[in-house]
């Protein structure tokens, strides 16, 4: 229920700041290199490494308010726990944030996010070769910086927080996973 209403309110927002879209603002895109910690609530909670790409695209009005669309790339790493080797997956997942910019006329500024996101995860117990995998729902939020290197050029450094609950056929409950870590990237102002 709780993911359901913060979702609601996720559109409620979205759809509230794409009316102030035909506004003196800036449209943008942009990549970032990210390094993220992605933990598994199991016993004891399991730990990876992983450095997906995020691209990003979306739109910033003049009042600071804005929309954006997050898709990271693929990534995975091993980890041993309980004498046992295990690797995860974080496929290719899509997220919808809103922002807010301190102040879009700057060349220096800060910036936050808050939204959700849909992510494929996979989960592998290497001797065994048993595979499970779900689509995971998380909400998140991030702030950061940017800095405009040239007028239509920004250099970005953020970190992001995103959790949900993985349902395993594995486990007999749902396992909390949390995504957190700083991505560095550049993005195109048109």
């Amino acid at each position: 229920m709780k993911v359901k209403n913060i979702l609601l309110a996720t559109v409620v927002a979205a759809s509230t700041l794409a009316g102030q879209a035909y506004a003196d603002g800036e449209w943008y895109v942009g990549l970032d290199a990210t390094n993220l910690s992605y933990e598994l609530d199991v016993a004891p909670t399991e730990t990876y490494d992983l450095n997906p790409l995020r691209f990003k695209t979306g739109y910033t009005s003049a009042s600071g308010f804005g929309i954006e669309l997050q898709a990271f790339g693929s990534a995975d790493d091993e980890t041993q726990s309980l004498g046992s080797a295990y690797k995860t997956e974080l496929g290719t997942s899509l997220g919808l944030f809103g922002t807010l910019s301190s102040n879009t006329e700057s060349d220096f500024g800060f910036y936050g996010s808050f939204g959700f996101a849909s992510i494929d995860t996979e989960n592998v117990t290497v001797l065994s070769g048993n595979v499970d995998s779900d689509k995971v729902l998380v909400t998140g939020f991030g702030f950061g910086t940017y800095y405009k290197i040239q007028d239509n050029f920004k250099v970005t450094l953020d970190y992001t927080r995103l959790t949900g609950q993985a349902s395993y056929a594995s486990f007999s409950r749902d396992i909390d996973v949390e995504l957190s870590g700083f991505g560095l990237g550049l993005s195109y102002i048109f």
